[in-house]
């Protein structure tokens, strides 16, 4: 009986599925089987996972999407855990020897996760994903709160353990969109989790984000539909929750339905959902403007590709603001704020990608839409690059004892 079971679901996985495996062979932890779950696929899957021969178990299912093809590997799973690989993104060598010590080590967590790097299409580090719960959390994290509120945990990040899922259930295989959150908030609402704080996995971008594959998945309404089927199983348990966390819960997936939906201009729509959002907790957008900054920021980066100039994505945010429903008209004084803050998220990647002209040009533009950026001092070095006060700058800095 191995120790872990490593499910992997796979589509039309033909060009990326031998990658995947070879990251799982090459764990320094090797007690493990290798599940791979073909989802209907009509390429050459099934040939590239036959010539690993023994090292793997293959499974054929007829097309039913994410959920009902990691449910299928769960069913065959024979470990003390179960960790989810997608046939296009890979592990890096230590990611089961560290999660397992820490499961082994804390036997009350149901769940360990970790960091992920963010790889675009052509092989560059775009940022982390999965840095949502504060570190000195790691050991032993309360997550439920965090992650009703929108935070996340990568499913390819994840090691569950086996004997906690008669009480939490699989994943619902009736949604296409978030079914991983779906399931991790019912982990956190039972079980404390933890993480290794450290990027052991490599998630692959794909280039422009589609928003209108989220419409054929039903995504606007499934987030507000998974707060209220996670409460009503919290209420179920006698399970204490804070009183006010449902509505602000509420709030926050309501407005990200009205992002998805401004994203492929439904707009009447998504004023429906926006003034949905304020009538669940006008307090989140005009007292905790953070949080919802934040997310719209956020979306726009990720709905294009993050390689190229952001007129689309500025477009968006603009879009955003000039829809606007009656009720949410107070939110119209912080749209010079967000379109900052998205060009100055832009020129760190641009720096972070060694474009520093760009990054300068896209900094300058920041500050100009919202002087307090320059309040930064990472945020005035890259607007004075390539003027006298630049030079100056750093020949005092090579001149300092």
């Amino acid at each position: 009986m191995p120790t872990i079971s490593v499910v992997i679901p796979a589509y039309n996985s033909g060009a990326t599925i031998a990658a995947t495996i070879n990251s799982v062979l090459q764990q320094t932890y090797t007690d493990f089987e290798i599940i791979v779950i073909d989802d209907g696929s009509t390429d050459d899957t099934r040939a590239k996972v036959e010539t690993f021969g023994t090292r793997t178990r293959y499974a054929y299912q007829r097309n039913s999407e994410r959920s009902a093809a990691r449910n299928h590997g769960i069913r065959l799973a024979q470990g003390k855990y179960i960790a989810f690989l997608d046939a296009d993104d890979q592990w890096l060598p230590a990611k089961l020897a560290k999660q397992v010590a820490l499961l082994e080590r804390k036997p009350e967590l149901a769940l360990v996760y970790c960091w992920a790097n963010l790889i675009d299409p052509v092989g560059n580090t775009r940022g982390f994903i999965g840095q949502d719960f504060p570190i000195e959390q790691a050991e032993n994290c309360h997550a439920f709160e965090g992650l009703v509120l929108g935070r996340s945990i990568p499913t390819l990040t994840t090691v569950i353990r086996t004997a906690c899922l008669p009480t939490t259930g699989v994943f619902d295989e009736s949604i296409c969109y978030i079914e991983d959150w779906d399931l991790w908030l019912r982990f956190a609402l039972r079980y404390p989790i933890g993480f290794v704080p450290e990027a052991l996995a490599n998630y692959q971008l794909h280039g422009s984000f589609l928003p209108g594959s989220m419409l054929r998945c039903r995504a606007p309404e499934t987030r507000p539909q998974v707060i209220e089927k996670i409460f009503d199983q919290a209420q179920r348990a006698s399970i204490a929750l804070p009183s006010d966390l449902k509505q602000q819960a509420l709030a926050h997936a309501w407005w990200r339905s009205s992002l998805m939906l401004y994203a492929v201009q439904h707009n009447e729509e998504a004023q429906v959902s926006l003034t949905q959002a304020f009538a669940s907790d006008r307090d989140f957008f005009l007292n905790r403007q953070f949080d919802w900054i934040e997310d719209l920021i956020a979306f726009a980066i990720f709905l294009y590709d993050t390689s190229a100039p952001p007129p689309e994505a500025e477009a968006f945010v603009a879009r955003v603001f000039d829809q606007l429903p009656a009720v949410a008209q107070p939110l119209s004084r912080y749209r010079r704020q967000v379109l900052g803050q998205l060009k100055a998220g832009y020129a760190f990647q641009a720096l972070a990608l060694s474009q520093p002209a760009q990054a300068r040009d896209l900094m300058r533009s920041a500050v100009a839409y919202y002087p307090l950026l320059a309040r930064n001092l990472g945020v005035l070095s890259i607007c004075l690059r390539g003027t006298w006060l630049d030079r100056l700058r750093r020949r005092e800095a090579s001149t300092a004892p």
